[in-house]
């Protein structure tokens, strides 16, 4: 400790030079715990100011440099108020500066943390999943589904912050694409699924990531209604209406859906390149499948007419090329979902059908029919770019007749 005639002074602070191995410090006479230090030439010979205190836990003596000072008689009443701080956060908080920076800088890190957690949303949770799935039957038709969910409604918002009022919504708006109810409990479950495991497998905590309770399930008698045909009336009243409608797209669209059965959104993504005239086929590109696979289905002449009839239009309208979308609104852009929605549903009014009916019913009254007609379940589970049969047999009790003359065959046995 410095004798008490060796009080710090501007003219000191000034002139002190580094020694060769010996420490040099004198403290301020008005804060006694305040030292301007200067360590010897082996140390580095460097000038600082430094507060030497009582540890209030440990009772040990502790320095804590005060940094960001330039070491300097100027800086001296600079030097004297950082310290009056310092110390008062040692008495009231048993912390320098420092530490409390640090520790709140660690809790600030943690709050980005929390709020990073919280933010999380559906596509992020995905590939946590995918390892806990991989040895499932098909664990990419999984992922592929929970994919398509994350694009949702319910994908646009972190998933702390999803409410009923948002789930409610996706399973309206999966209803208005077709899917039936057996589908929407299935896309619930999955997504709780995740959620779930991830929470069993501790990869994320349940206060940060929460889904809202889950909705009742959808009760599933109305299967069969979901997938219901047409009648031959209800078919030509459609019909007619639409080749009333002012959309030029609405008509060919229909009569296309009528005859192919292909869904709504591999429909509105075909472009002209993908209809090979010599064979009359038509190419369904596996980014726009539900499959994720490509597939080539045949035109018969009722469809092959309209998209002719349809490419004539646009040709006189000048809009036709071969990487353009056959189906486009009336200023040649893309026939979203809503637009092709809405105009169905005003269309199954302005026919006097059942409300209910929903553009998918054309894509079951393709089905229905093929089956009716006796074509194998197999054959239209090709051109219904079904992957798996079992996905077909829903409409094979629309073939009675058809087993009857399949056992009258061992009569003549």
């Amino acid at each position: 400790m410095p004798k008490t005639s060796e009080y710090l002074t501007a003219m000191w602070i000034d002139r002190v030079r580094p020694t060769d191995d010996k420490e040099q410090k004198r403290r301020d006479k008005e804060i006694p715990s305040l030292y301007f230090r200067v360590r010897s030439k082996s140390e580095g010979g460097s000038k600082s100011w430094v507060l030497i205190y009582t540890d209030p836990e440990t009772r040990r003596r502790k320095n804590y440099v005060l940094e960001d000072i330039p070491p300097n008689s100027k800086c001296w009443e600079l030097a004297k108020t950082k310290a009056r701080e310092a110390l008062h956060l040692i008495q009231t908080q048993g912390m320098t500066p420092r530490a409390l920076a640090a520790e709140r800088q660690e809790t600030r890190h943690r709050l980005e943390e929390e709020a990073k957690r919280k933010a999380l949303k559906i596509k992020d949770l995905i590939p946590l999943y995918e390892p806990f799935i991989s040895h499932l039957k098909r664990p990419d038709e999984i992922i592929r589904e929970l994919t398509n969910i994350g694009k949702s409604n319910l994908g646009a918002k972190p998933i702390s912050q999803l409410t009923v009022q948002d789930l409610n919504e996706f399973i309206a708006q999966a209803s208005d694409l077709g899917n039936t109810k057996r589908t929407i409990n299935k896309k619930i479950t999955m997504l709780y699924g995740l959620v779930n495991k991830l929470h069993k497998k501790q990869v994320i905590s349940e206060e940060d990531v929460r889904l809202p309770p889950k909705p009742e399930k959808q009760a599933e008698t109305d299967s069969s209604h979901d997938r219901r045909y047409f009648q031959p009336e209800e078919r030509k009243a459609l019909i007619e209406a639409a080749k009333n409608t002012k959309s030029p797209w609405l008509y060919p669209a229909i009569i296309l859906s009528l005859n192919t059965g292909i869904r709504p959104q591999s429909l509105f993504s075909l472009i002209w390149r993908d209809i090979d005239w010599n064979s009359n086929t038509l190419l369904l590109r596996a980014e726009h499948m539900k499959t994720k696979d490509t597939w080539r289905i045949p035109l018969n002449q009722n469809a092959s007419d309209v998209l002719k009839k349809r490419k004539e239009y646009l040709i006189d309208k000048g809009h036709y090329s071969d990487d353009a979308l056959i189906f486009s609104t009336r200023r040649y852009l893309s026939v979203h979902r809503h637009d092709w929605n809405n105009a169905f549903r005003k269309l199954v009014q302005e026919a006097g059908l059942d409300p209910t009916i929903t553009w998918y019913n054309m894509r079951h009254d393709f089905a229905s029919r093929l089956v009716m007609a006796g074509v194998s379940l197999y054959t239209v589970k090709e051109l219904m770019c079904h992957k798996n049969i079992t996905t077909t047999q829903v409409y094979a009790h629309l073939a009675p007749d058809l087993k009857s003359a399949a056992v009258r065959l061992l009569e003549k046995l």
